[in-house]
């Protein structure tokens, strides 16, 4: 009899904690209000807002000076969005799965697809993670989307499954073909996917683009490559559901929404350099021009403040945020959020600690509304 109470306890054990684990990690509250007409991902360069919805299948991009802005349907969902101005303005778009970027010219002419797939890969292939500009080299995150016949469980949170894949970073210069072969990549790899970790990849360059920090979100692993050869300096752990990453001092930070924490990692040694207390669900990272770490809680509908003594110690802030904030970025001495279910943006006076109107993305065609903004 004790044997069969001891399998009971056990399986009721595994059995509330996974139950908690999915209550606690509210991934099926966030699929339901990313499914709206918002905006899922924000990204700035020089004086262009870009604007990208995972399930609206729509990309914006907003320049402040001109005024000029640009509206377009995707075809397939995609996660990310990358502003070229170098190239004389536009933006690439990152579709979800796919193995193509596609980038639509400032002047409204035809879309070109940049194709990131590895030759003799048999279907399907590669996806792209992420792509980031250099000051004279762009960088790219590819990796093998698996095809091993692995079945996804309904509920991984009881058993999280794994599985090997390749992968492969790019440094290229600009986009003069159209057709970027992976057999050339400038590093390949391999990794272990985490079943339940299935974020966008993130890149970073330090400022002195001595260095490429790579948060790879499905291995759960941080790597940093020096970028004249590609080197592997380190390659450390991850806190478990990584999902964004922002480079400064010397440190990488990293966002983990199931952490209390913003965990911060030395970029010489590898190891773990502090934390960041800013409370669970942080999804997106940026830094002011004061030095500021800028976190975005999706969970409390919140952006936390943080600033680091001269002891090294982290006070934080809090400015509560409406709506369902989605995504952050800094730009031109603004804190901008977008709304992940409207499609609206808002800009936050990070030292007032107010919170402005919210400004659908399509009304800046109309014109800039924080013209008047510092």
């Amino acid at each position: 009899m004790r044997w069969r109470t001891a399998i009971a306890i056990a399986f009721f054990g595994v059995f509330a904690s996974g139950l908690a684990r999915l209550s606690d990690s509210r991934y099926h509250l966030w699929r339901l209000e990313d499914r709206g007409q918002g905006i899922t991902q924000l990204a700035a360069d020089g004086d262009q807002l870009a604007g990208i919805g995972l399930y609206s299948r729509r990309a914006w991009i907003f320049d402040r000076p001109t005024g000029a802005f640009r509206v377009e349907t995707v075809p397939d969902p995609s996660h990310d969005i990358v502003p070229v101005p170098a190239t004389g303005g536009g933006m690439i778009v990152i579709p979800y799965l796919s193995g193509q970027a596609l980038y639509f010219p400032a002047d409204g002419s035809r879309v070109r697809v940049l194709d990131l797939s590895m030759a003799d890969v048999p279907s399907p292939g590669y996806a792209v993670g992420d792509l980031i500009r250099g000051r004279g080299d762009w960088y790219a995150a590819a990796y093998g989307i698996a095809a091993d016949g692995t079945v996804k469980k309904e509920f991984p949170q009881f058993a999280p499954g794994y599985l090997n894949f390749p992968y492969a970073l790019l440094k290229v210069g600009e986009f003069d073909a159209q057709r970027i072969a992976l057999r050339d990549a400038w590093f390949q790899g391999t990794s272990r996917w985490h079943e339940e970790s299935f974020h966008p990849w993130k890149l970073a360059l330090t400022e002195d683009e001595r260095a490429l920090v790579v948060l790879n979100t499905m291995g759960e692993t941080l790597a940093v490559h020096d970028t004249r050869d590609a080197e592997l300096r380190f390659e450390a752990a991850a806190p478990s559901g990584p999902i964004d990453l922002l480079v400064f001092d010397g440190e990488a930070a990293v966002a983990a929404p199931e952490s209390p924490y913003v965990h911060l990692f030395d970029l010489n040694s590898g190891e773990e350099s502090g934390r960041i207390p800013t409370g669970r669900g942080v999804v997106a990272l940026a830094r002011d021009d004061r030095g500021h770490v800028l976190a975005l809680s999706k969970y409390r509908r919140a952006l936390v403040v943080a600033s680091r003594s001269r002891h090294g110690v982290w006070a934080t802030r809090e400015i509560a945020l409406p709506g369902t904030p989605a995504s952050l970025v800094w730009w031109q001495g603004m804190a901008i959020i977008a709304d992940s279910v409207d499609g609206s943006v808002r800009r936050v006076d990070v030292d007032a600690g107010t919170v402005g109107e919210a400004v659908p993305f399509m009304d800046l065609a109309n014109g800039d509304p924080w013209r008047d903004a510092s």
